[in-house]
């Protein structure tokens, strides 16, 4: 969906969009335009076709008046050539310093004048001719600078037409550096608006994904407050009915029996701790068996826990055999009346 707009006035200068004229009153405030942001592709490919167009074309007009301009400097570097400049009177070594330097300076020119500038159809070409034309003014003036003084001095002429000539071209060549320069940052304005357009787009479907979750938790909840709904009803009907009084009551009396049971159980370990001490005698001096000494350890221990049916018989047998061996006195007690009496009680 379209909703999004984004306010672009800060873009206008930099795109061109919007540009006074000097003339124009400067409390004027700039006019902001507004654009969807889906248009915003289309527009800044509109702006760059634009620009493009426009490099172009005055590039164009650039490279034929520095042509023309070569093929100006070319005859005065002729005409130059074909000029004495009457130093056959001058001091021999100067007059050989005068003739290289004039030779240097009319070599140059013609080597570099008819340099074939590049062809421009596209921006490419644009930065190519830059290149091949700041390369061809660079030497031409290195080659003057190095014989300054002779040109100067002995072809004053035209030194000054070279110069003038080389400064047109060179201002020329500067005004399509400039405009490469411009496009260069036309160019990085363009591509951090595609980076800021990435980062809406990422954020609107952070955003979308957001909404599609809350969604989902909405959901979630509402399935849970119904659960939650119906289990407290449930619980409420559990509480409610017949069943749940009989589980309470069953409940309470399985507490009183509990109570019961560690009265019991308290009273079976005193019983066994009074015959503890013939309990452990017998042990070491019996021919029980292993599962039957196993048995007789845990009655010294614990004897509640192995006072079941199945163990009864087992349980008398091992009572009734520690009375014999008490009674023998195989079985070493301090008081064998009283340990007897203790293993009848036990038995009864």
């Amino acid at each position: 969906m379209n909703i999004f707009k984004i306010v672009i006035s800060d873009l206008i200068m930099v795109f061109g969009w919007g540009k006074k004229s000097k003339k124009q009153e400067s409390d004027i405030p700039p006019q902001k335009k507004q654009i969807l942001l889906s248009d915003i592709p289309s527009v800044v490919d509109e702006i760059r076709s634009i620009r493009t167009k426009t490099i172009i074309a005055e590039s164009k007009t650039f490279r034929d008046k520095i042509k023309s301009s070569c093929e100006t400097i070319l005859h005065i570097a002729i005409d130059l050539e074909r000029d004495t400049l009457k130093i056959d009177d001058i001091d021999i070594h100067l007059k050989r310093l005068v003739e290289r330097g004039k030779k240097e300076v009319i070599s140059v020119i013609k080597r570099e004048s008819i340099v074939q500038l590049p062809e421009i159809n596209s921006y490419d070409d644009v930065e190519n001719f830059n290149r091949t034309a700041g390369r061809m003014l660079k030497k031409i003036g290195d080659a003057l600078g190095r014989h300054s003084a002779v040109i100067h001095i002995f072809a004053k002429k035209y030194a000054g037409k070279l110069k003038d000539d080389l400064k047109v071209m060179t201002d020329r060549n500067d005004e399509v550096t400039t405009m490469i320069t411009n496009y260069s940052e036309l160019e990085t304005k363009i591509e951090q608006i595609h980076e800021a357009m990435n980062k809406i787009e990422q954020s609107k479907k952070s955003i979308t994904d957001f909404g599609e979750q809350q969604k989902r938790d909405k959901k979630n909840i509402e399935e849970l407050d119904t659960k939650i709904t119906y289990n407290e009803q449930e619980i409420k009907d559990i509480k409610s009915s017949s069943e749940y009084t009989e589980f309470l009551q069953t409940n309470e009396n399985l507490d009183s029996l509990s109570s019961e049971k560690n009265k019991i159980k308290g009273e079976i370990e005193l019983q066994f701790t009074k015959i503890s001490r013939p309990l452990n005698k017998y042990v070491y001096v019996s021919s029980l068996d292993k599962p039957q000494k196993k048995l007789l350890v845990t009655l010294t221990e614990n004897p509640y826990d192995v006072l079941i049916d199945s163990n009864m018989q087992d349980i008398i047998q091992i009572l009734e055999s520690t009375r014999k061996g008490v009674q023998s006195g195989s079985v070493s007690v301090k008081d064998v009346d009283k340990s007897m009496s203790q293993i009848d009680e036990t038995l009864s």
